[in-house]
C-alpha cells in the first residue's frame, strides 16, 4: 500500500525568515503572504512568534518597532490635540 502525500507546502527557513522580517518592517501579513506565494498570513504569524521568541536579535527589533509605533501613536494624539 503506497502512502498518500498530505496536501500541505512546504516552507524554506530562508522564506519563512524573511516573511517575518517583512512583517517587522511594517508590512502587512496579508501583503507578505500574497507577495512570497504563502497561503495564509496566519502562518506569518505563527512564524513570526517562534523566530521572535527564539532570537535576541528579533526580540529587540520588535521591541523598537513596538515602541516607535507607540511613539507615534502618542505623537500624532497630541497633535489633535
Amino acid at each position: 500500500m503506497s502512502k498518500k502525500k498530505t496536501g500541505r507546502k512546504r516552507y524554506s527557513e530562508e522564506l519563512k525568515r524573511e516573511a517575518v522580517q517583512m512583517l517587522l518592517d511594517g508590512y502587512s501579513a496579508t501583503s507578505v503572504a500574497s507577495n512570497l506565494g504563502i497561503s495564509s498570513p496566519s502562518l506569518l504569524h505563527n512564524w513570526r512568534r517562534k523566530y521572535v521568541t527564539e532570537s535576541p536579535v528579533w526580540q529587540k527589533n520588535s521591541a523598537d518597532l513596538f515602541r516607535q509605533h507607540f511613539t507615534r501613536s502618542i505623537e500624532s494624539r497630541n497633535a489633535e490635540n
